[in-house]
């Protein structure tokens, strides 16, 4: 051992020190091999070296003997509590089974320790497209290999894609539920940026940070804050004392900082409310065609809380939530963001209606408390079909009873709302959809009374905008 932490040429811990090749090339100790050049060649991930560093061969039961002791020495010597494990994808199965499980393992030494709780969580940088689960289940056999957490990078790229980049919400949606329906969502760690990547801060507003620390604290899981997002830190690996990189001469940490309260305040929440720790999660809103609303309730024992964001620049109207509450019961807010702090009675079919300030979060728990709802005598058809398909400019028509007037909503927009007039009962709207992207839109009505006192939002229109496309021309680039 190294006791003295003084800088060497190579490893002094036997057996790692038998790293010379012409010298110990048949203790095998390590794969004498070149630099991983195809990530996707199972054989090469597993047994090459990564940026020149020596890649031990973790078959050899010397190598696996040695790794147990020095890993378990800690647990006996240092009282620590858990492990995590890096890049844990360029080592075989075989070996994590035996480090973690076998005879003189880790698990065995913990438990010896009385630590029947030890954590260990491997480090799988894996990702999934959207509406996928690839990553998902290359996470999935790591947990079957012995590690009881892991790092949840298929959801850290996915919120960054939504909350950061301006991606569908649906999109997050997806993988928030997918991920509970793979394992147990508690042992996920949740994080929103790491020392190997941009920070979040890094080309995002403040209020989108503040959205995705929201997030990971409202979501089981176990959340990590990487240091300095407390701080507000932009620079990957910007030292948070005066006399480390890109410290600017300062010490950085801060109680009273503005994001230090505000993750503070989010700790603290999450601890009063078992629900968002272990809560079933369901996603009750999402848009599928970029920022806007995203909302989803979580359930734990007798408690019920729902989450609503609205991931856009601008205001949107969320209605016809689907809460599974009774009529008039009142959801009383818990934490807010950008959002009014009040409270919301659902409608008489247990639906939520409330509007979202921009690049807002609302926290809210269904209360023991109802209030008396009211619906005006308005009916108000309109002629869509679940889904249909529409490719050209386009006549929607209807009927309506009760009603004066209404307004049309694409796609929760209440700011771009347009008037429709309402003629003995009947009405009609011309889309001219080429404002819109391809894809699936959502259409809804705000319905005016004898009175403007008196109003209804109609039910959620589902389209698909199918738009034809022309090929104008192609060329081949000559490089």
């Amino acid at each position: 051992m190294n006791s003295g932490s003084v800088p060497s040429d190579s490893p002094e811990q036997y057996p790692f020190s038998l790293n010379n090749f012409v010298e110990h090339r048949d203790e095998n100790i390590y794969h004498w091999t070149p630099d991983i050049s195809n990530f996707n060649d199972q054989d090469q991930k597993f047994n090459y070296q990564m940026s020149g560093l020596d890649d031990l061969n973790t078959e050899n039961p010397s190598v696996i003997s040695a790794l147990k002791d020095s890993y378990t020495f800690w647990i006996d010597e240092a009282d620590i509590d858990g492990f995590r494990i890096d890049t844990v994808i360029y080592v075989p199965h075989e070996f994590w089974r035996e480090f973690l499980n076998g005879e003189s393992g880790v698990y065995e030494i913990a438990s010896k320790n009385g630590k029947l709780n030890f954590l260990t969580f491997g480090e799988a940088w894996v990702r999934s497209d959207p509406f996928e689960d690839t990553g998902e289940r290359v996470i999935g056999e790591f947990f079957e290999s012995g590690m009881n957490a892991m790092l949840d990078f298929p959801l850290n790229i996915e919120l960054r894609s939504v909350l950061k980049e301006g991606k569908p919400t649906a999109n997050l949606g997806y993988r928030l539920e997918t991920r509970q329906s793979y394992f147990d969502h508690t042992r996920l760690l949740t994080f929103i940026d790491n020392h190997d990547m941009e920070r979040f801060l890094k080309g995002a507003g403040l209020a989108s940070l503040k959205q995705a620390l929201a997030f990971i604290f409202t979501v089981p899981g176990i959340p990590v804050v990487y240091y300095g997002t407390e701080q507000g830190f932009v620079e990957t690996r910007a030292a948070m004392f005066e006399d480390g990189f890109q410290s600017g001469g300062l010490n950085h940490f801060e109680t009273q900082s503005e994001l230090y309260k505000y993750t503070s305040d989010l700790a603290k929440l999450r601890l009063e409310h078992p629900a968002l720790r272990y809560g079933r999660v369901e996603v009750l809103k999402s848009d599928p065609n970029g920022p806007g609303i995203f909302a989803y309730s979580l359930e734990h024992d007798n408690e019920k809380i729902y989450v609503i964001m609205n991931t856009a620049g601008e205001r949107r109207i969320l209605a016809n939530m689907e809460s599974g509450l009774a009529e008039g019961q009142v959801i009383k807010p818990i934490y807010t963001f950008n959002s009014l702090s009040k409270s919301y009675p659902v409608d008489e079919n247990g639906k939520l209606l409330m509007t979202m300030n921009p690049r807002s979060v609302y926290v809210g728990v269904a209360s023991e408390e109802y209030q008396s709802v009211e619906s005006p005598e308005i009916q108000f058809i309109a002629n869509l079909e679940y889904a249909q398909k529409i490719a050209s400019t386009y006549t929607i028509t209807g009927t309506a009873s009760g009603a004066s007037s209404a307004r049309i909503i694409f796609d929760a927009r209440i700011e771009e709302a347009e008037d429709i007039e309402i003629e003995d009962g009947q009405w009609s709207y011309e889309w001219d959809i080429s404002k819109f992207d391809p894809g699936i839109h959502s259409i809804l009505f705000k319905v005016y009374g004898r009175t403007k006192r008196e109003s209804i939002y109609s039910e959620d229109y589902t389209v698909v905008l199918d738009i034809p496309e022309l090929l104008l021309s192609s060329l081949s680039d000559p490089e």
